[in-house]
């Protein structure tokens, strides 16, 4: 074994660590970018919810206004009250007095046919809104059961990351810095995978670079053999590497 084929060696063990952290670091993104349907459907029922009770608000704040406003006519109304209780005996002042009193009286009886109003108003908002409520509850168990597995799965995604990054740390002492380097440059440039190995085919005569796929000249299998130095997939750019 040529020191080379050392070099690679450990290199390639490095790769598949380092691949392995991308593949369960692409899980964790996969999990965070993509809603399971029954999430989705969930965040759509509350979404649904929330824009009913923002529906609602100028219907309560109008209600809460013309009680506020029945209440100021009562007041007046009952003060008129008084007034009769006074025993007044001037016509005009009794004629002013009852007139006084019958407008108070129609002013609070259209508040609160306005009140009825906004109550049916209210009433129809919830009516749609009990749908929505209902659907909401058919689907929580199943909500809770999905967001806790999805939890699950990237709390060991993470996990496993953090122990192959452990495994990562004994490669810090790789003795050619230079070819490391070389190697980590690579791997931003062919999708984390700057070592492609040589398969074999339905022809034996022909072999294929694992990287891309395309046929390895003879020129470069010959070279691979001698292991003297790096050798490159001519199609790809990716170190070529033959196992065992």
């Amino acid at each position: 074994m040529t020191e080379m084929t050392s070099k690679l060696d450990e290199l390639f063990k490095l790769q598949q660590i380092d691949n392995q952290i991308l593949q369960n670091m692409r899980r964790i993104r996969q999990i965070d970018k993509v809603e399971h349907p029954v999430q989705k459907k969930h965040r759509e029922l509350n979404a649904k919810l929330e824009a009913f009770d923002k529906e609602q608000i100028p219907f309560k704040a109008k209600a809460k206004e013309l009680q506020d406003q029945i209440a100021v006519y009562k007041d007046k109304k009952n003060n008129v009250d008084m007034k009769l209780d006074d025993s007044q005996t001037d016509p005009k002042e009794l004629q002013f007095i009852f007139k006084e009193r019958e407008q108070y009286t129609k002013l609070i009886k259209t508040a609160e046919d306005e009140i009825v109003k906004l109550m049916l108003e209210l009433g129809n908002v919830d009516l749609k809104k009990r749908g929505f409520v209902e659907q909401l509850n058919d689907i929580e168990e199943e909500f809770k059961k999905v967001t806790a597995e999805r939890a699950a799965d990237k709390e060991r995604f993470a996990a496993e990351v953090e122990k192959l990054r452990e495994e990562r740390k004994a490669f810090k002492n790789f003795s050619d810095k230079t070819l490391l380097s070389h190697y980590q440059e690579l791997q931003k440039t062919h999708d984390g995978m700057a070592i492609a190995t040589i398969e074999d085919t339905d022809d034996k005569d022909i072999k294929v670079c694992t990287g891309c796929n395309v046929e390895v000249s003879l020129r470069t299998l010959q070279a691979l053999e001698r292991a003297d130095g790096l050798v490159y997939c001519q199609r790809c750019g990716r170190i070529l590497y033959r196992q065992g």
